[in-house]
């Protein structure tokens, strides 16, 4: 069925706008032309959510995978670990390294460190609890972190056409430049029928 309606769309292209366009050299002079313009666009775009689609899927599948073959291997790896730590710490009993070193690598004892739970789950600096105990008892530990309102801050600077940018002052701010691209053109195709649907 889809090749069908690609051939029937090659034809109406076709007998509609002639000469099929080519990179260069085809203009568009009139609403017939603009309009299989706009539809050729709105098939591009399809293609694209498509292409998009089939991504996600695959990514989702495989994420899923990756998860699954890593927790795998992570869970061989703790086991092996647990095997040789009984070996390592015997070798290394009594003396002043940490490292036992072997042909294939080294095994190196390691002191755990303390893990702080909020709640059931690991506490780090964002946690709630912690920014508002930390408000009251510890306000020397409080990082703030500056950043600039930029989206107020670019209102207030003036773009030159040779690329200065000045302040509302007339300074220029020697570390920036401005560029503005070419104007373009958007273009919002009707919706496309989607595929085997019907027209009840």
């Amino acid at each position: 069925m889809t090749l069908l309606v690609e051939s029937l769309d090659n034809y109406i292209e076709q007998e509609e706008v002639g000469e099929i366009p080519q990179q260069s050299g085809f203009v568009i002079d009139d609403d017939r032309k603009a309009d299989w313009a706009i539809r050729k666009i709105a098939s591009y775009q399809q293609k694209i959510e498509e292409v998009q689609q089939l991504a996600e899927e695959r990514n989702k599948l495989i994420e899923r995978w990756l998860v699954g073959e890593t927790a795998e291997a992570q869970r061989q790896i703790e086991f092996f670990e647990r095997l040789l730590q009984p070996y390592v710490e015997g070798r290394l009993a009594g003396g002043k390294t940490k490292t036992l070193k072997l042909p294939s690598g080294s095994a190196q004892l390691q002191k755990a460190a303390v893990q702080f739970l909020s709640a059931g789950k690991k506490v780090d600096r964002k946690d709630a609890k912690l920014l508002e105990w930390a408000r009251q008892s510890a306000p020397e530990h409080i990082k703030v972190e500056e950043t600039v309102d930029w989206s107020n801050v670019k209102k207030t600077l003036i773009p030159e056409e040779n690329g200065r940018v000045l302040t509302a002052d007339g300074e220029v701010l020697e570390f920036m430049s401005a560029w503005r691209p070419p104007d373009g053109i958007k273009v919002t195709p009707a919706k496309l029928p989607q595929e085997g649907a019907s027209d009840e």
